[in-house]
Formats: structure tokens, C-alpha cells, sequence
């Protein structure tokens, strides 16, 4: 489950770093630093109900939610670790 008991719908490393994307089944992507266990940024889905199906990492700022329609995310720069 994630934050707030929903669902993880897919989860994905961020090559050469300490971070996790994760989105929920119900499209909110967060940002983890799994060395130190903490939550380093969540991101709101902008269309509600969105019934996610994947995750597409593009770059450690650049994200994919997989549903009936694609919703791209750039996110601010994430901190070094």
C-alpha cells in the first residue's frame, strides 16, 4: 500500500541515484529516497478518477503515468544525494 492506503499501481528506480517514482492506482506520483526511507516530493494527478495502468521513467525529472490517456510530469531538479 501507499501513503494514505492506496494502492501502488507501478514503481521504478531512477538510475544513478537513491530515488524511487512510485504512482498510486489513483495517479499521484511520489518521489522516494529509499537509502534514507523518506518522501522527498508527491505530485497530484490532474485529471481525477484516472485508472493507471504503468509508469514510464524518462529521466530522474521526467515522468509517464500510464492510463487511457498519457500524463507527463517535469518535475522540479531532484536533490543530490
Amino acid at each position: 500500500m501507499g501513503v494514505r492506503g492506496q494502492p501502488i499501481a507501478a514503481a521504478k528506480f531512477l538510475r544513478g541515484s537513491y530515488f524511487v517514482a512510485s504512482v498510486d492506482v489513483k495517479g499521484t506520483v511520489r518521489i522516494w529516497n529509499y537509502k534514507q526511507n523518506t518522501l522527498v516530493q508527491t505530485l497530484q494527478p490532474e485529471l481525477q478518477n484516472t485508472k493507471v495502468q504503468g509508469l514510464i521513467v524518462l529521466s530522474q525529472t521526467r515522468f509517464v503515468v500510464l492510463s487511457r490517456t498519457l500524463v507527463f510530469y517535469n518535475t522540479p531538479v531532484v536533490p543530490d544525494v
